[in-house]
């Protein structure tokens, strides 16, 4: 990490989360101020008391429907308030190591989009089974919800035109070039990138956040923003395969097996929601972060580029993983 972390503002979605929550944790430890945001508000003001115990008030939680735009219009008004406030805040002033204008400290460092939902749908069955319908739910929440907070926090991320600066010179331009700005970083899914059966609609929208990453990675590089997708494999606490099975479906049998084996790997090739954390802290505070980020056990994050080479040029080696 070569960005210095302490006084930035740091906006986290899906915050009361397992991962969410530890992403929290450890950019406070890095002495960030950081805004949480998540739908359910009742464990969001149990982690703003767990991390204000210790933190000095530097977590604002910020209860937020990312699926309604009227909800998230009305989060980013709060969010905009607190804002204001940082910048009058003296005693976190004197705390910042970095000699920062007001302006620059009342903007936003780091947007990372986490919040997502694994399904809208009460069983588990296949894609071709599942209502229409759900379709569009799980798009409007994994992809909309993303799409929602880059769209109306973007102002709040830059400075005429141009993204944070680190210091007090005129260094805007050698921010564009450098990439030492502000960055959106985008957690999609090992199901973005290999898309196994029965998992719903869930790995349609992860893969939709990794085009989303690209194309807001490009368009925004001119604005000195870094955009960043981090890959979390399997993960323990955020992921689940004990749904229950739709009896109806033709392929339920199918559904059993490939639930037990997934609940197999989970078990033995599991990380922890930190070790993920960790991944998303360290590229948000580096200027070289790469644009595909894979957060796994060491061993799987060399395979999972390999499976994705193997997927594009023999895509039948891949599909006998599942059979």
């Amino acid at each position: 990490m070569d960005i210095p972390s302490a006084n930035k503002i740091c906006v986290v979605t899906g915050a009361a989360g397992g991962i969410g929550s530890e992403i929290c944790k450890r950019l406070i430890a890095a002495g960030c101020e950081v805004i949480g945001v998540d739908c359910n508000s009742f464990r969001l003001q149990e982690l703003a008391t767990d991390l204000n115990t210790y933190s000095s008030t530097r977590f604002h939680s910020v209860a937020m429907d990312l699926s309604r735009d009227e909800s998230v219009k009305k989060g980013v008004e709060l969010i905009q308030d607190i804002l204001n406030k940082s910048r009058r805040d003296d005693d976190f002033s004197n705390d910042c190591h970095l000699q920062t204008s007001p302006a620059q400290q009342r903007k936003i460092f780091a947007l990372i989009n986490n919040a997502a939902v694994p399904t809208t749908s009460p069983l588990m069955t296949s894609v071709a089974e599942e209502r229409p319908d759900r379709l569009q739910e799980m798009m409007n929440i994994n992809v909309g919800g993303y799409h929602r907070m880059v769209h109306y926090l973007l102002p709040h991320m830059v400075i005429n035109g141009v993204a944070n600066s680190l210091s007090g010179e005129n260094t805007e331009s050698k921010d564009v070039k450098s990439g030492r700005g502000g960055i959106i970083i985008n957690v999609s899914s090992g199901a973005g990138v290999l898309a196994g059966p029965f998992l719903g609609f869930y790995p349609i929208t992860k893969f939709a956040i990794q085009g989303f990453t690209d194309v807001l990675r490009r368009e925004l590089s001119h604005l000195g923003l870094r955009v960043c997708c981090v890959i979390p494999g399997f993960t323990k606490k955020g992921m689940t395969f004990s749904q229950n099975i739709d009896e109806a479906s033709l392929l339920r049998d199918s559904m059993k097996h490939m639930q037990q084996s997934m609940n197999s790997k989970l078990e033995w090739m599991g990380q922890e929601p930190s070790d993920v954390a960790r991944v998303v802290v360290d590229n948000c505070f580096s200027s070289n972060c790469g644009a595909r980020v894979f957060a796994d056990q060491w061993m799987m994050r060399f395979v999972w580029p390999l499976l994705l080479t193997v997927q594009i040029m023999c895509p039948s080696l891949v599909d006998r993983m599942f059979l």
